[in-house]
């Protein structure tokens, strides 16, 4: 399981800047649909109407429907920023030296011939800076049960 949370941390790394894309499109689709809703009002000067005012059933039905696109999109939102601020929290707790690597290699998509000579390092020691980032990251990002299958629990008998 241990790598599970390793490539996890990886892969949301890799998508950090698709996540982030995703939300300023999510934003702009809510505010698309607030502005307009799709409902317009009826002139009912000099025309009769029922006793009960009642709406037409299209028009609630697209009241409702553009209601429930609006909670769907506001969860979504509020998903992504979550994930967006809990990548940026574990990064800000890495060194200048982790979190440049890691810049380099997630959200810019160096190879690492270009990230060691860019870091003035051997690539295998940049790669071993890069696999301790992500361990830390991975705790941030997933807690504690990302911890403790690094370090066995020994149960006293």
């Amino acid at each position: 399981m241990k790598a599970d949370y390793y490539k996890g941390t990886e892969k949301i790394l890799y998508n950090y800047n698709y996540l982030k894309a995703n939300l300023e499109i999510k934003l702009k689709e809510l505010h698309e649909i607030q502005l307009d809703d799709g409902v317009s009002g009826i002139n009912y000067e000099g025309v009769s109407t029922c006793k009960t005012y009642k709406i037409s059933q299209p028009v609630e039905d697209i009241a409702v429907l553009n209601l429930e696109m609006i909670n769907s999109i506001t969860q979504n939102i509020k998903k992504l920023k979550s994930k967006i601020n809990s990548i940026e929290m574990s990064l800000s707790l890495l060194s200048d030296e982790e979190r440049e690597i890691i810049q380099m290699k997630y959200f810019d998509s160096m190879n690492w011939p270009q990230i060691s000579n860019k870091v003035n390092m051997s690539e295998r020691h940049a790669q071993r800076i890069k696999n301790n980032a992500i361990n830390k990251m991975k705790v941030g990002l997933f807690g504690i049960i990302a911890l403790e299958e690094e370090v066995p629990i020994i149960k006293s008998m």
